[in-house]
């Protein structure tokens, strides 16, 4: 068995990847959703991105 260090930083990166996955699908799923509903997911997906980026660097 690892020491503490090593199992601990691979529950870590399982974590992350994780929170990754679900992140990634929740995304998707909003997407499909808005495109069910006539909307346009890139132009969606661009001003998110606008958005988040403006946002971020107002807090950095």
């Amino acid at each position: 068995m690892g020491s503490l260090e090593s199992r601990t930083a691979v529950w870590r990166a399982r974590k992350a990847a994780s929170t990754h996955f679900v992140a990634i699908g929740l995304i998707a799923d909003l997407l499909r959703w808005l495109s069910a509903h006539d909307g346009d997911p890139n132009y969606a997906l661009d001003l998110a991105h606008v958005r988040f980026e403006a946002e971020a660097g107002a807090a950095g």
